[in-house]
């Protein structure tokens, strides 16, 4: 089912941590101070820091055996779950309904709200040259290049995007491959809306975007594309069977491909969890 509702639109940019926590909930002192840009960003960093080692020593720490009937009941409780997705509609509030301005400010030209590739390690293309991204603009290109090289992407095939943000990689597809319908499906109105304003600004008639919930959606008539791309969304997803199960029928038998970029641990699977009572700005 595809959603179409009036965008909301917030009256302000300033939307700190103190502006989108549940008001019932206590905040933390330094969440003030945060909010208010008093904390340098050197030692926001530290804090970071400190905050992922605690995650990470729990895990190198404990046994193997409890390590694995952990990560046994993890993948079992994920496949018994319904849903493909949850708390969708809590995320797209925490994220993607924030006006696009907002991330204008700190995002790189490409609105690329994923990981871009600056290459430290001069890893070299398939045709043997090494580039290395020398600031954000470039390490977006760089990324984007990589999709299209991993995922074989050639002109005239048809691409779905799944959950494609504010349109990197689909407005990059729909350039650069100007004989390929390229459909991308969103959560948020307020991205289709920016989206599809950029797609009419570069005279791009081969973008097509959808907006719905991926516990629902379903096109209203039979589709199936050559390439189906997923950039760190599968993060948001759970029971991976049922999706895996609905993505295939989007796909063309026995040449269809589906790229999924995600980034995780290299041993571990665990979700994010809030910790105490306390409605922390991680957790929005």
């Amino acid at each position: 089912m595809t959603v179409e509702e009036p965008i909301q639109e917030h009256d302000s940019l300033l939307l700190g941590t103190e502006a989108a926590r549940n008001p019932k909930a206590p905040v933390p002192v330094y969440e003030h101070f945060l909010d208010q840009g008093y904390i340098p960003d050197v030692l926001l960093r530290l804090g970071i820091r400190y905050f992922l080692g605690n995650t990470a020593s729990q895990f190198a720490t404990q046994p193997v055996v409890q390590t694995v009937q952990s990560q046994q009941k993890y993948i079992a409780d994920i496949k018994s779950l319904t849903q493909i997705a949850l708390n969708t509609k809590e995320a797209n509030e925490q994220h993607y309904e924030v006006p696009t301005a907002f991330f204008q400010t700190h995002l790189g030209p490409r609105m690329k709200y994923s990981s871009a590739f600056y290459n430290y390690e001069n890893l070299p293309s398939p045709d043997g040259t090494v580039y290395k991204a020398k600031n954000l603009a470039q390490a977006e290109i760089a990324m984007l290049d990589l999709y299209v090289q991993r995922a074989d992407i050639k002109d005239g095939m048809s691409i779905l995007e799944l959950g494609c943000g504010w349109g990197s990689l689909c407005l990059y597809l729909a350039e650069r491959f100007p004989n390929s319908p390229v459909t991308a499906l969103s959560n948020s109105h307020g991205q289709r809306k920016f989206i599809n304003s950029v797609a009419a600004e570069r005279g791009l008639k081969n973008l097509t975007i959808f907006t719905g919930d991926m516990n629902e959606f379903e096109f209203s008539e039979k589709k199936e594309w050559d390439r189906i791309i997923s950039i760190e969304m599968f993060e948001h997803m759970k029971n991976y069977q049922v999706l895996f199960k609905k993505v295939s029928k989007w796909l063309v038998p026995e040449t269809g491909r589906l790229f999924v970029h995600v980034f995780c641990h290299k041993h571990v699977a665990y979700d994010f969890k809030v910790e105490g009572e306390q409605d922390t700005w991680m957790a929005r």
